[in-house]
């Protein structure tokens, strides 16, 4: 007999996130790239003209044209309009705790294991930052997680279904923001012991997002290399890349310490799986 899903603990989890999120944040003043997003590329635009008016990074696209869409709904119910902007991300924030829970329960100790992991993530500054934020990181964040999800099927078993899957969600990243081929590289990079071996497999996981990333990108590719030029205030290139990058891995340094004495213990008492602790 199936279980039935603890739809209770699903619940609780994402009314924890939505309340601790939305008591003062969604109510905060936009930022400046928030309000530059809605009044340059959203306010009056039509999904053709926010594809095409590519100048700058503040427009990622797919963001940008599911905030369009979603501005004129809330208009239609007569929400405030700053207000309503930042309720996408919070949606797109209570999508991620609930599919973070569906789909990894079992890879991180069941009930226990994942309640810690959700903890962890909604009481984050950044997560609830951005889970509110005009932007589109908590998109990217989303995407990620089902992106994960159809990898860990693929890893199961290759249909046409994981494989469009796969794919769509590719292209929906790599249209948010470019950079996140960089996450999709990560994201994959987690099931390499169940797909060690599976050639094939990998060799199509590794190809199908730049194949996406360039039927997203080539009709406008011309604005696309502009924008790569820009040095966002920076003295140079490299310095525009190295400066956001070195901050995150300030942060992940500490994790890779804290995995890599994991590993160590588990293996001297070998009762973690190598797998889920690669995780």
């Amino acid at each position: 007999m199936q279980k039935k899903p603890d739809g209770n603990f699903i619940l609780i989890a994402a009314s924890i996130m939505v309340l601790s999120a939305a008591s003062i944040l969604l109510y905060r003043p936009l930022w400046f790239d928030e309000a530059l997003t809605l009044m340059n590329f959203v306010h009056n635009k039509s999904l053709t003209e926010i594809y095409s008016d590519y100048l700058i990074p503040n427009n990622q696209i797919i963001y940008t044209a599911t905030l369009a869409i979603w501005t004129r709904l809330t208009a239609f119910f007569n929400l405030n309009y700053d207000f309503g902007a930042r309720l996408l991300s919070m949606i797109y924030s209570v999508i991620s705790i609930i599919a973070l829970y569906c789909g990894f329960k079992n890879e991180t100790g069941g009930k226990r294991g994942i309640l810690l992991i959700l903890f962890a993530v909604f009481q984050s500054v950044p997560f609830l930052l951005y889970g509110t934020a005009v932007r589109g990181y908590q998109l990217s964040f989303m995407l990620l997680i089902l992106l994960a999800w159809s990898v860990k099927n693929i890893c199961c078993k290759v249909t046409w279904r994981n494989i469009t899957a796969y794919s769509l969600l590719s292209l929906l990243l790599t249209g948010t923001i470019p950079t996140n081929l960089l996450g999709i590289g990560m994201t994959v990079g987690l099931f390499m012991p169940e797909l060690w071996g599976k050639w094939k497999r990998i060799a199509a996981l590794a190809v199908i997002p730049f194949v996406m990333f360039a039927l997203f990108y080539l009709p406008i590719w011309d604005k696309f290399i502009k924008v790569c030029n820009l040095g966002e205030g920076l003295s140079g290139r490299f310095a525009a890349a190295i400066v956001p990058y070195a901050a995150f891995l300030l942060n992940y340094s500490i994790i890779v310490i804290i995995g890599i004495w994991g590993w160590a213990a588990a293996c001297q008492k070998r009762k973690i799986r190598y797998k889920n602790l690669f995780r």
